[in-house]
């Protein structure tokens, strides 16, 4: 997409050809900044959410039918603490541009009118689908972290 950007949208004389190797290089230093975000985020202990043992609140605390105490307990994976917070802000803000970055790539190159190359609407296709599942991920991340029912009910349909 970016090599069919960029000869649709430079039209001068004299165009510098974009080699698969230069594509693969950017697409590996794109894959090596997420790979090294996600490395940082596991390798600093200030990083990870704290793990949280909470009283269930959907079930209350009662006495089971051979007389045993039952109670419920939910782990929280996530807390709000502010470093893991804005880690998880700098990761999706990472994932947002890309995605930004690819609406543009194919907002550009919709008018290709060269059957062989006008790829947009695929891309458009891919962007849409990965772009509901970044929605998903964020708000699991932000909003479901703490609701272990909602968050199973939306990855088990």
């Amino acid at each position: 997409m970016w090599r069919i950007y960029y000869i649709f949208q430079n039209p001068t004389a004299k165009k510098m050809v974009i080699k698969d190797w230069q594509m693969i290089v950017v697409a590996l230093c794109i894959t090596a900044v997420g790979v090294a975000l996600l490395l940082l985020g596991t390798a600093i202990p200030q990083l990870r959410g704290h793990v949280m043992l909470q009283t269930n609140e959907e079930k209350p605390t009662g006495i089971a039918q051979l007389g045993i105490k039952e109670e419920y307990f939910t782990w929280i994976c996530y807390s709000s603490s502010t470093p893991p917070f804005y880690w998880r802000i700098l990761i999706f803000s990472y994932l947002v541009m890309l995605q930004i970055i690819g609406i543009m790539l194919a907002f550009q190159t919709r008018k290709v009118t060269f059957p062989g190359l006008n790829d947009s609407v695929f891309v458009a296709a891919i962007i849409y689908t990965s772009s509901l599942v970044l929605v998903i991920l964020i708000a699991d991340a932000f909003i479901l972290s703490n609701y272990l029912n909602a968050f199973g009910a939306i990855f088990t349909v």
